[in-house]
């Protein structure tokens, strides 16, 4: 923001439709687009001879890149370019309904997050329910400060790096836009770092979910020991890995909110009432987090592998969590009710909530 012009600021808050390239620009598609050219339009694709196009649709191959020259008119892909009238709305929009499925999407993370294993696995590092409170109030005060900024890089890049959004590559806008803010140094310097960072906060999340699989693994599933834990990160990495790989081919955007999903539909329940519900019976935990798990995970699976109808069923499908969290809070009170909460709930209860600290003597 202290880079940029008073201009470029302005224009970020009343982004110009993207309808003309300002110079020779390179496109290069991550995923296969469909463009509509709206005007007669000479390209070069892959680096070979330029091509004329006739107004029309063509295809746009993963990994390929047309060079559009200066003066062309941007070609158009899905949702009207930034600028345009549409662009305020939200761009998730698979069946018709954008503000319901922006609406699960908000579930999911929100609730989700707490229900994440390399979050909670975290909470077994404190000493105490006093240091794992602070912790978690540090942690939701840097998140806060954190997803600031998207917004930030959203509207800057919506004015310097439009061709983004034409290329599908939009999630390349933060460490895309230094060397386009500042060509020298300094954009060099910041792209390094934000590169870093990235990298960075790719093998802690990663390492973290590592460790959550494997402790669980050597805990529930096989005798419990110190060399028997050494070897169950490198039996979960392979079957980590061997999951991803037919994975490649899919959003991230897609796989990162289904995490959410599965964690909001299945842990959070667990988390809210065993903490705020004393009427919570092992049962109702466990059928509860069944059907939760069934409800997202399940449902997500048959949308990727065998794919959704049309219209409301891709966003219950795709997107479920606004529906299968209300499901999995229901299944465990339903359930729970029936039941007897054990002896020991109510002392439990207490621990979680009375003050932890010592009384002082004398």
């Amino acid at each position: 923001m202290l880079q940029v012009s008073p201009d470029t600021r302005r224009d970020a808050l009343t982004p110009v439709e993207f309808e003309r390239f300002a110079t020779a620009t390179p496109v290069e598609f991550r995923l296969d687009t469909e463009l509509t050219v709206t005007e007669p339009t000479r390209v070069t694709v892959d680096g070979g001879g330029a091509r004329d196009l006739a107004p029309g649709t063509y295809p746009a191959t993963a990994g390929s890149t047309w060079v559009f020259p200066a003066g062309a008119a941007v070609p158009h892909v899905g949702a009207g370019p930034p600028g345009g009238p549409d662009w305020a709305r939200p761009l998730l929009d698979p069946g018709g309904y954008p503000l319901l499925a922006t609406w699960s999407v908000l579930v999911a993370t929100v609730l989700g997050t707490m229900g994440l294993p390399h979050i909670l696995v975290r909470f077994h590092t404190s000493a105490d329910g006093r240091g794992a409170r602070r912790t978690a109030a540090i942690t939701v005060g840097m998140l806060g400060v954190f997803y600031l900024f998207p917004a930030v890089y959203g509207l800057l890049g919506a004015v310097l790096l439009p061709e983004l959004y034409l290329a599908g590559s939009t999630d390349t806008v933060v460490v895309a836009l230094p060397a386009r803010v500042d060509g020298g140094w300094a954009g060099t310097l910041f792209t390094a770092l934000l590169t870093a960072g990235a990298f960075a906060a790719f093998l802690a999340t990663s390492l973290g979910l590592l460790l959550a699989v494997s402790g669980a693994l050597a805990h529930d599933l096989v005798p419990s020991t110190l060399r028997r834990l050494r070897f169950t990160p490198l039996v979960a990495a392979l079957g980590v890995v061997l999951l991803a790989l037919p994975a490649a081919r899919l959003d991230v955007g897609v796989l990162v909110t289904s995490a959410f999903a599965v964690a909001a539909s299945t842990f959070c329940p667990l988390l809210v009432l065993g903490i705020w519900w004393p009427r919570l019976t092992a049962q109702g935990a466990i059928v509860g987090m069944v059907v939760g798990l069934l409800a997202s995970a399940g449902v997500i699976g048959v949308d990727l592998v065998l794919g959704a109808p049309p219209g409301l069923a891709a966003i219950l499908l795709g997107q479920p969590a606004l529906w299968s969290v209300p499901l999995a809070f229901a299944t465990m009170v339903l359930v729970s009710l029936r039941g007897r909460p054990p002896a020991w709930g109510t002392a439990a209860m207490l621990r979680l909530h009375l003050d932890e600290t010592e009384p002082r003597r004398g």
